[in-house]
């Protein structure tokens, strides 16, 4: 920074200007990636968009008949090996509509922000399932019941004739039959048995709850209480890096102003004393985000690893969402760095342009 009027800096101003000058390059590298975080990263928007490209809500039933059908020991085995997997993907179309999936993973996803953007001190992870019965309540053949009904193999003799005995006495005393054969009426007797199977989805749908606290269900683990302080302390450190980072752009303004006021001598040396450290903060900014963009991939993977179990097919799905918002806020976080870069450069170049010419 040798220039003319920096001779005319005291030792101390310009002891000052350089001091401040460095930690604005220390503050400023991190504060170039604070706006795009909190407008990409901490916001619900970019994933829901994302999940949506990704068309995870169409593909979800899939994914979860391939869980169901992995995780069988959970089910019954009899209904799983009747239904068959595709009669299982059947069922979940038509439960779990895309557009219904849709609201119920962006509210989620609302709701887990809204936690983690301290606008609520209280977690909720909440699932409105009333459309849900209502679909699991509806009857013929199009319905839940009709479409498991018509998936199970033509009934034998010896099964028909159960299933005559279990559908007169739920027509006789109006019950729900406990013990109907897994298998397909004849065409004389569907209607009867699509009756019968709407009676009893109603009764399943009945002890459904209108909406479920996921939080509720991780509490209910036996080892919540050890999690819980665990990740008591995270959201502590959370909280902390949060604020910290809102109030860097804040000391990378207040350094700017020192800089500017402990080398203001003239226009030449107040340009050249901010443009250095500028223009260094936006190099090293550019090059923090690639950095973080080569190393991109291997971190989301392992994030989403870590936090879930599913098929192949639907981690991938996750992974590559996940990894286009994570791209997104890089982006940005590059063009940010650019154009302080920039500046800084232009206010280094000008005044030796000037003096140049002149």
């Amino acid at each position: 920074m040798k220039t003319s009027e920096d001779d005319m800096l005291s030792a101390t101003r310009k002891t000052l200007a350089l001091v401040c000058a460095v930690a604005l390059v220390i503050v400023a590298v991190p504060a170039l990636f604070v706006l795009p975080a909190e407008s990409i990263l901490f916001q619900p928007a970019p994933y829901q968009e994302q999940l949506a490209k990704q068309n995870i809500y169409i593909r979800l039933p899939f994914w979860l008949a391939a869980i169901t059908v992995t995780t069988g020991a959970d089910v019954n085995q009899n209904a799983l090996a009747l239904i068959g997997k595709d009669g299982l993907q059947s069922v979940y179309v038509q439960v779990l509509s895309p557009d219904w999936s849709k609201m119920q993973v962006d509210g989620l996803i609302t709701q887990l922000w809204d936690y983690l953007n301290f606008k609520t001190t209280n977690l909720t992870l909440t699932v409105d399932l009333r459309q849900l019965k209502v679909r699991l309540s509806e009857g013929g053949a199009s319905s839940v019941g009709g479409r498991i009904l018509r998936s199970w193999p033509a009934c034998d003799v010896d099964q028909l004739v159960k299933l005559g005995g279990v559908l007169a006495d739920g027509l006789i005393n109006g019950t729900v039959p406990q013990d109907m054969p897994l298998c397909r009426p004849p065409d004389n007797l569907m209607p009867v048995a699509d009756t019968l199977m709407q009676d009893a989805f109603i009764t399943f749908a009945s002890t459904i709850p209108d909406r479920v606290d996921l939080v509720d269900y991780f509490k209910a683990l036996p080892n919540y209480n050890q999690q819980q302080a665990t990740l008591v302390k995270v959201f502590d450190g959370y909280t902390a890096a949060r604020w910290t980072g809102r109030i860097l752009p804040w000391i990378a303004l207040l350094l700017l102003m020192a800089v500017i006021a402990f080398s203001a001598v003239s226009w030449r040396s107040i340009f050249t004393y901010i443009g250095i450290p500028l223009s260094g903060a936006g190099i090293l900014g550019v090059i923090t985000a690639v950095l973080l963009w080569a190393a991109s991939d291997n971190l989301v993977n392992n994030l989403v690893k870590a936090m879930v179990t599913v098929p192949d097919e639907m981690l991938k799905a996750l992974v590559l969402a996940l990894q286009q918002v994570f791209l997104l806020f890089l982006i940005w976080s590059g063009v940010a760095a650019i154009v302080v870069g920039t500046i800084g450069l232009v206010a280094v170049g000008l005044p030796l342009l000037i003096r140049q010419e002149n």
